[in-house]
């Protein structure tokens, strides 16, 4: 079956894939039509199963995968990471990284702030500075319009950070874990604003409750985003359908995050 979302072509690294969102965004990109993928993975079996369903869904001829040890919480390793994916492919065209590490939320105390500034901001920090320097290095990608088939610019690469809903909002929490959430969302817009004159686009997409798998409840007002659904808002800020949108944040929770009633719903 053709994919709803086509690429055409390019090369992706994506981070986070040990995650159910993040495995099926891999799988998401193969299926649309990336030619290369560099997958984060810090344990190999989960690396290789993640990487084997990439290749059974991919769509373009000359599809690649390649499977990276390095975490991007480690001093050094989102630039190592962007390396080895330019290495390997000879340019990098989206970056999607997962920001929504949750091991932390439960330590909410001063002692524990440059930890939680360490895992959850400056891992981010990272890759977005790492992927926007090598970005702004290469040239933009053109396609051909379907409608019109006049060539049209791609720009030089696409960033997409997967951070929580509760980035966007007052919510409860531990404090430590919200405000570096929110200071995730808005430095994905500052960096945004910065790549404009790159032609970089860099957006977020912002989840609630995700489902632990792909099986969607029909009818039930408990019907939660699934992986499928987070893998999907990803790979429409990354194709060339929202080439013109940056520094926007696309919140996937079905209208929940707007209503305290519906929330409770969900308790």
């Amino acid at each position: 079956m053709a994919p709803e979302v086509a690429l055409d072509g390019g090369f992706a690294l994506i981070t986070g894939v040990a995650s159910n969102v993040g495995e099926e965004i891999a799988i998401a990109f193969a299926h649309s039509g990336a030619e290369g993928i560099l997958l984060e993975v810090p344990e190999l079996p989960t690396a290789e199963a993640v990487a084997e369903k990439c290749r059974k869904h991919a769509h373009h001829p000359r599809f690649r995968v390649i499977v990276a040890k390095e975490q991007t919480d480690n001093d050094g390793s989102a630039t190592n990471l962007v390396d080895t994916a330019v290495r390997a492919f000879g340019r990098l065209d989206y970056c999607v990284h997962f920001s929504m590490t949750l091991g932390l939320r439960q330590h909410d105390h001063p002692d524990m702030f440059q930890t939680a500034i360490d895992t959850y901001v400056k891992s981010t920090l990272s890759i977005l500075y790492a992927a926007s320097l090598e970005m702004s290095k290469q040239e933009p990608r053109v396609q051909s319009t379907v409608r019109h088939g006049h060539m049209r610019s791609l720009g030089r690469g696409s960033i997409v950070v997967v951070n929580p809903v509760s980035s966007t909002m007052v919510t409860v929490g531990p404090v430590l874990y919200v405000a570096c959430k929110h200071a995730v969302h808005n430095m994905v817009k500052a960096i945004a604003v910065d790549n404009v004159n790159c032609h970089i686009r860099v957006n977020s997409v912002c989840p609630y409750l995700i489902k632990s798998s792909s099986q969607c409840d029909i009818g039930s007002p408990r019907n939660l985003a699934t992986p499928e659904d987070i893998a999907d808002a990803v790979l429409f800020l990354s194709s060339p359908a929202a080439r013109s949108i940056s520094a926007e944040s696309l919140v996937v929770d079905g209208g929940y995050s707007l209503s305290p009633i519906k929330m409770r719903l969900l308790s």
